[in-house]
């Protein structure tokens, strides 16, 4: 036992298997006590892994440092931001001040007799396709109470009697006057509500802002340090990785990469020219709102599947004031997008080695957002990436070690069978 223990003593790989465990355990548990505040680093890490390339091209080709190369970098986009905004946020704030003012004048304009017209149009539609919901207006509360009938519920079964006249059978009945009052009086009870604690909330909005300008100057300057120092940075993972390993840790470093930058950098390729060709559809279709509109869905388009989803649904409604002419054209022209990215940008842009499985997806959405909400729902994904390609590199290095014991098998086996005695043959000299 003794002889067992000063064996493992002198072992210099497990000797320094437990000096980095002394040196990463202790640091790993600050990262997790301290994990809240760590959003800004992680942001920096994956702006850096965005910005690297360019900056490398850009420090080969003019010989500057690369510190010098990430001011260029951060000068021309400084440049070429400001160039779009004079173009586009303007448009976008006249059609968020245009939003604000219909939607008010709608809010507005929803009296009893408008709300009766539009429940009378609804309940013509539904008898037309035979839909077994029945529109309750006031002029049906009114013969009800005229005639002594019982009150009627705003959602409920059809009394019996009221079928029978049409032959439908059972119903729904629907108190679309009532519902539609109640949800504006609540409403406007919430509106008043706001509008007495904004003076309130300007000391937070102040605040958040300052916040905010705060956080996007330390993400910058800390995406210099990293892109600045990138080969330092690689030069000291590698210093803790074994000799013998480090070339396997190169080739999964390269997996990683290969990847990583098909979904984060191919997503916000993606990301720009689905905003794009989302407006260039709008803008021909003559939807209201279209520069607002693109904007929302090349933001949404961050992340996957939902985000188209969720994107869809704000130009259906736009669409559909307009007529459901307009409405189904510009869902459809939303569907060719989606289909030209499925089958063309994906795999041109993102590649093969980005493809993760679509339940794969949305299981990293999922936690992501339900543990770190909207910025776990962005960095779920390309973790999930980075993930899917350390278990299939371990997979393939076990499949790799199952080839090469193979063929030992055999020779454990006829270790294993008995052997014949040898023998001993004296030579003439005594040898």
């Amino acid at each position: 036992m003794g002889s067992r223990l000063l064996e493992l003593a002198r072992n210099k790989r497990l000797k320094r298997l437990l000096l980095l465990a002394l040196l990463w355990l202790p640091a790993l548990a600050v990262l997790l006590v301290v994990r809240e505040v760590l959003l800004p680093f992680l942001l920096a890490f994956a702006l850096a892994y965005v910005i690297a390339p360019p900056v490398r091209w850009l420090s080969t080709r003019t010989a500057l440092p690369r510190w010098g190369a990430v001011i260029v970098l951060y000068v021309a986009s400084a440049l070429i931001m400001f160039g779009v905004g004079r173009i586009f946020v303007p448009q976008i704030y006249k059609e968020v001040t245009r939003l604000g003012g219909e939607a008010s004048a709608v809010f507005n304009q929803l009296s009893d007799d408008e709300i009766a017209r539009r429940a009378d149009d609804i309940e013509g539609w539904i008898k037309r396709n035979d839909i077994p919901v029945h529109i309750v207006t006031a002029e049906d509360e009114d013969e009800e109470s005229a005639g002594g009938g019982p009150p009627r519920s705003s959602i409920g079964p059809t009394p019996p009697k009221e079928p029978a006249s049409d032959g439908r059978g059972a119903a729904v009945s629907v108190d679309l006057v009532q519902a539609t009052q109640e949800l504006i009086r609540d409403a406007k009870r919430v509106a008043r509500e706001r509008a007495m604690g904004v003076v309130s909330q300007l000391q937070t909005v102040v605040a958040s802002t300052v916040r905010f300008v705060f956080s996007t100057f330390l993400v910058l300057m800390l995406t210099a340090f990293i892109v600045a120092d990138i080969d330092r940075l690689t030069g000291f993972v590698f210093t803790i990785i074994p000799m013998r390993d480090r070339s396997r840790f190169q080739e999964l470093l390269t997996r990683i990469d290969r990847g990583l930058s098909g979904v984060v950098r191919g997503q916000l390729t993606i990301c720009l020219i689905n905003g794009v060709l989302t407006l260039i559809g709008l803008l021909l279709l003559k939807v209201k709102f279209a520069f607002l509109l693109a904007t929302v869905a090349a933001v949404f388009s961050l992340i996957p599947i939902f985000g188209s989803i969720l994107s869809t649904i704000p130009i259906v409604i736009v669409g559909l004031s307009s007529g459901p002419s307009t409405a189904v054209l510009a869902v459809l022209w939303i569907v060719g997008i989606h289909a030209l990215e499925a089958n063309l940008l994906n795999p041109k842009i993102m590649g093969d080695a980005a493809k993760i499985h679509p339940v794969l997806v949305v299981l990293a959405l999922v936690i992501g957002e339900h543990f770190y909400g909207l910025a776990g729902a962005l960095f779920a994904v390309p973790l999930m990436s980075v993930l899917v390609t350390i278990w299939k590199a371990v997979r393939s290095r076990a499949a790799r070690l199952d080839e090469e014991l193979a063929p030992g098998d055999d020779d454990d086996d006829a270790d294993l069978a008995p052997r014949a005695p040898r023998r001993r043959v004296r030579l003439q000299d005594g040898g």
